[in-house]
């Protein structure tokens, strides 16, 4: 009984196991040469994104998108922490593409 019961248990763990996604990241978008839109990449790749170079990834399980602007030679990981918390919570954390500044509209005095 208990043999068939820690066979059980053993079964159930494999199956479990074979059923868990691997972590992975997968290009959306290029603009570097040597990374093509649908290469897929484990987590601990090392990119090299030349100066003007763009790549976007996805990352599963999460289906989250990342995107790396070069110039950049290193993992996902390492560039994503980059940017300490505090400069994140005032937006001086900026990718050297992201140049989209936002403005507001308000009344014209004198018209």
């Amino acid at each position: 009984m208990r043999m068939s019961f820690t066979l059980a248990l053993a079964g159930a763990l494999l199956l479990a196991g074979a059923g868990m996604a691997v972590a992975g990241l997968e290009v959306t978008r290029s603009t570097a040469p040597g990374i093509k839109v649908g290469a897929k990449f484990n987590d601990e790749a090392i990119f090299e994104v030349p100066a003007g170079g763009e790549i976007e990834l996805l990352k599963t399980p999460q289906n989250t998108t990342h995107k790396i602007a070069g110039p950049y030679t290193g993992t996902l990981a390492k560039f994503a922490t980059a940017c300490p918390w505090w400069k994140a919570v005032v937006g001086s954390c900026k990718a050297p593409g992201d140049t989209k500044e936002g403005g507001t509209r308000g009344l014209r005095i004198g018209e």
